[in-house]
């Protein structure tokens, strides 16, 4: 009977440590499971900023081949586009992806070039975009990267005879090209819901030499361009 009793009292005693322990588990069982965003899928958006740049050129009579002047151009302008990508977040949260961009620019710069002031070029910008491949690291809900990659631009020259040299006073003529060439920057995302981001880039895009013909003139200018953007922009993650 003793031995009885002893027991039922080394039972109740344990029943609340056990208990506790039951609850401790149970406790640990339900704590919610804390995640960091996972950047990985497809997005669309759009953008807006701005793009500066030099068009520097020298000129040549295509008759004879003779040097006749040399010039640059510098031009600014406001531009907006959309742009469509997919990025891959891996476990060590380093981020990579591939996106491509269209934007529409708009802006016409003209400068006087050659020493005696004979001809005026001017180049205006129509429809840029780029496909680049970007690299990263998430921090949470902001993702620092960089992009680089392959860069076009659509431009519009014009050259126009103000002096006698070649052609006649007040005679213009006018390429309309693609220039292709390489871009290269920085960017910072922050993800402010689920599915949506907002995003800061700079771009430093330089286009091959190329030649720009203008048969009237019987001129070639062999040109490159150079051009800065920054731009502001929203995404929406699928």
């Amino acid at each position: 009977m003793q031995k009885l009793v002893l027991a039922s009292m080394a039972a109740l005693a344990a029943s609340p440590a056990l208990s506790a322990d039951l609850s401790t588990q149970n406790s640990s069982a339900a704590a919610p499971i804390v995640t960091q965003f996972d950047w990985t899928g497809a997005f669309v958006g759009a953008n807006f900023g701005w793009g500066w740049g030099r068009n520097s050129f020298d000129t040549y009579n295509t008759l004879n081949g003779a040097y006749t002047g040399s010039g640059s151009i510098n031009s600014s302008t406001p531009l907006a586009g959309a742009q469509a990508g997919y990025l891959y977040m891996l476990p060590s949260r380093f981020v990579f992806g591939v996106s491509a961009s269209v934007d529409w620019n708009g802006s016409t710069s003209t400068t006087t070039a050659n020493v005696n002031n004979n001809f005026t070029d001017s180049t205006s910008i129509g429809i840029s975009g780029n496909v680049v491949g970007r690299a990263g690291y998430a921090f949470g809900d902001v993702l620092p990267y960089f992009l680089g990659g392959w860069a076009w631009e659509n431009t519009t020259d014009v050259q126009t005879q103000i002096l006698g040299r070649v052609g006649a006073v007040g005679l213009s003529d006018q390429a309309s090209i693609v220039r292709k060439g390489w871009v290269l920057g920085p960017g910072l995302a922050y993800r402010f819901s689920r599915n949506w981001e907002v995003f800061g880039e700079y771009q430093y895009e330089d286009f091959w030499n190329l030649p720009v013909n203008y048969p009237v003139l019987n001129r070639a200018n062999h040109s490159s361009f150079k051009v800065n953007v920054i731009s502001l922009g929203l995404n929406y993650k699928f």
